[in-house]
């Protein structure tokens, strides 16, 4: 998710969008424990100590339909007030300074449940109309867990990046990607070409035993 926020920010630039950095995650969220990761963790178990980068990070509600709404509620309505926590936008975090909003599909250690009806539908449309990129953590759901190839599949979600890890190897050897969409790789590439280079990388970055385990993994 480090990544995914990284070239969020690196596509909005290349927008000459260069104030869009703050970040929606959701309240309960687990994006594990880099530095800008564990900031759009939402348990503050995760934060203590570490003085992460939390003014980057917007929370909103939790898709958690029969914990959190309200008393007759039908689940579209809760969802369009989900929604909506995203329209919300003062002067302090107007969707000018937005560059995405972050979220598993299925969440783990923040409480297993899944979204309620028309959540992503009313989510999308959101972002959509305000350019805010849609990046989903597939580590809990992608690769037929839903009962399709990923989750965002299941749920109708047209995400602009997708982070994948863990299930690429089976979980038996680090391996790790960022998918994004042909809108967000072509921002990337003209800001790369405007400023000589894309800059970045990862230390173990192109590890063939890694990309080895990953192809018969996922050929099984």
């Amino acid at each position: 998710m480090n990544n995914a926020v990284k070239f969020a920010r690196y596509y909005q630039i290349s927008k000459e969008r260069s104030v869009n950095v703050r970040v929606f995650a959701r309240e309960s969220a687990c994006h594990v424990s880099g530095a800008i990761s564990a900031a759009l963790t939402g348990m503050s178990d995760d934060h203590d100590g570490y003085h992460l980068p939390k003014n980057e990070v917007l929370r909103t509600g939790r898709a958690h339909y029969f914990v959190d709404s309200r008393s007759g509620e039908s689940e579209p309505a809760f969802s369009k007030r989900r929604a909506g926590e995203l329209e919300v936008l003062d002067e302090d975090a107007s969707a000018d300074t937005i560059c995405a909003f972050t979220s598993r599909l299925l969440m783990v250690s923040g409480g297993v449940f899944i979204p309620p009806k028309g959540y992503w539908a009313k989510k999308q449309e959101v972002l959509g109309r305000h350019d805010i990129l849609l990046v989903v953590d597939e580590v809990t759901s992608r690769f037929r867990r839903c009962g399709t190839w990923t989750g965002c599949e299941a749920f109708g979600i047209e995400p602009d990046m997708m982070t994948l890890a863990k299930k690429m190897t089976g979980a038996i050897f680090p391996m790790s990607a960022v998918a994004m969409s042909d809108k967000v790789h072509a921002g990337i590439a003209k800001q790369a070409h405007a400023l000589g280079a894309l800059d970045h990388g990862v230390t173990y970055e192109g590890q063939p035993i890694g990309g080895a385990i990953a192809v018969e993994t996922l050929s099984n």
